[in-house]
């Protein structure tokens, strides 16, 4: 490993995921990491470059195992290794297994790997991602204080046996102990997917409907808000709290019907905060900063009603279902990403107002 100086910065990025807007979310990561490279002018990045081993064929391969594909593009590096120097390698890997053993090769030669947006079982990768259990009970939590400690949910869960929806939902649970005057009157799932989440929301309105029962909240996890206000406005019921993570078109849809028509609180999973909290964490490690632990639980930028004029960017509307506003403040300062290493550091040059304005 070079600290002082990275000849190459490889980010081998397999697909986000397969399903709603998984490929969107992974050409957004490369177009983060491409920004904050070019932009940044950190003291590492003396005669540095990126490289970026993409899989853009897969859009039209929904078959194409992954895993071997991320095998096939470290062969490849490996192939080239003769020209191209790498320092470090950055994955968002489809599996916890499927690639730790090219993990343990690049281990074995000098190579840190650090993955994103998902995590391997490999002792020896970094794994930077968020604490999706704590997502699950703060948005719980604040339902419960909103309601008074009173009121009828709808949960709308992810696709089911997914681990992340695990985590929600046990974090949910854990919450909703602390407000028995909550009650859970139905659960379904949305499977992070607009037109099923609409469906299966609108199902659930018919359900309560007809046996008088009123729905004051709906916790989701997924970026399906628009939808789950559509729905109600369709099925001419009240506005609830809804939660989830906040998307560009539900940013259009709160800027066409106002605080009385979108009553939201959440967090934001955007390729933007994935990609900077993964690339500042590779930094600091060819710095020579050792991390504390292989899990490095970053935590998810906060969405408050209030603060929907500062996330919103002209060009949102509820059609722009592919664009993913970028948090008005840094996610997690350098002081707090000190903790998560051993005499952490600030990275010499870092400024998150910088690369904001970069990706604009």
């Amino acid at each position: 490993m070079r600290p002082l100086r990275i000849s190459n910065l490889i980010g081998i990025i397999l697909n986000f995921n397969k399903v709603s807007r998984g490929f969107q979310h992974r050409d957004d990561l490369f177009t983060c990491f491409e920004t904050i490279h070019s932009d940044q002018k950190l003291s590492l990045f003396t005669q540095s470059s990126i490289i970026f081993e993409s899989i853009d064929h897969l859009q039209t391969m929904p078959n194409t195992n992954l895993v071997v594909v991320g095998i096939m593009c470290w062969r490849n590096f490996q192939a080239t290794s003769t020209k191209i120097h790498v320092d470090i390698i950055i994955l968002n890997p489809e599996t916890p297994t499927g690639l730790n053993g090219v993990i343990k090769e690049a281990f074995d030669a000098g190579i840190p790997v650090v993955t994103i947006a998902a995590s391997v079982t490999s002792p020896y990768a970094i794994n930077v991602d968020n604490n999706f259990g704590k997502w699950g009970y703060d948005m719980a939590d604040y339902i419960g204080r909103s309601l008074n400690g009173k009121g009828n949910v709808l949960m709308v869960e992810g696709i089911a046996g997914v681990s992340i929806v695990d985590y929600q939902k046990q974090g949910y649970d854990a919450a909703m102990k602390k407000y028995p005057g909550v009650k859970t009157i139905l659960r379904v799932n949305g499977n992070w997917t607009l037109s099923v989440t609409k469906q299966v929301v609108l199902q659930a309105l018919a359900t309560t409907s007809a046996s008088g029962e009123k729905i004051d909240a709906v916790w989701t996890t997924g970026s399906e808000a628009r939808v789950v206000f559509e729905a109600f406005k369709e099925a001419g019921q009240p506005v609830p709290l809804v939660t989830g993570s906040i998307t560009g078109d539900s940013l259009g849809y709160w800027k066409e019907n106002g605080d009385a028509g979108f009553k939201y609180y959440g967090f934001g999973v955007l390729p933007h905060a994935t990609a900077q909290a993964g690339f500042r964490v590779a930094m600091r490690i060819l710095e020579g900063q050792n991390p504390k632990l292989t899990e490095l639980l970053i935590p998810l930028p906060e969405v408050k009603q209030a603060d929907l004029s500062k996330w919103y960017a002209p060009g949102m509307t509820t059609d722009t279902t592919s664009i993913f506003p970028l948090p008005p403040v840094d996610p997690i300062s350098e002081k707090s990403l000190n903790a998560y290493f051993v005499k952490g550091k600030a990275l010499a040059g870092y400024d998150y107002s910088q690369a904001l304005q970069a990706s604009k």
